[in-house]
């Protein structure tokens, strides 16, 4: 994988510590309109907020989180073609049936905190 280091962050005590642990975390809901949801992503995490702050609000929001540094990322689909430091979010909606909606966040990090956002959204299943 050329280098790619990806971190997993277990960030419940993370996420205790930094806010009480004020009851349920905010679930964001998300429609099927990526610019919807990046607009709802930033209303949560702005251009600017430290890595490990975002990673904790996006985990809370009910995300699953990986931060990658020095890693090929792809925002277009295509073939990865540049290496870039950012923190992966994806989540799944829950459904009784065979086909789910999929969530995929990715947060690119300079200087230790989120300077864009980018967000891809699609059915999946069998």
């Amino acid at each position: 994988m050329n280098g790619k280091r990806c971190w997993i962050h277990v960030v419940g005590v993370v996420f205790c510590i930094l806010t009480g642990c004020q009851g349920g975390a905010e679930r964001l809901s998300f429609t099927e309109d990526p610019a919807k949801c990046k607009a709802m992503v930033l209303s949560k995490v702005p251009i600017g907020t430290p890595t490990m702050e975002a990673l904790t609000v996006m985990t809370a929001c009910g995300f699953k989180c990986t931060v990658c540094t020095n890693t090929l990322l792809s925002l277009d689909g295509t073939t990865a073609t540049q290496r870039a430091d950012f923190v992966h979010c994806d989540m799944t909606s829950q459904s009784l049936s065979m086909v789910s909606r999929r969530w995929q966040v990715e947060l690119i990090i300079a200087s230790n905190k989120v300077q864009d956002v980018f967000v891809t959204t699609g059915l999946i299943g069998p």
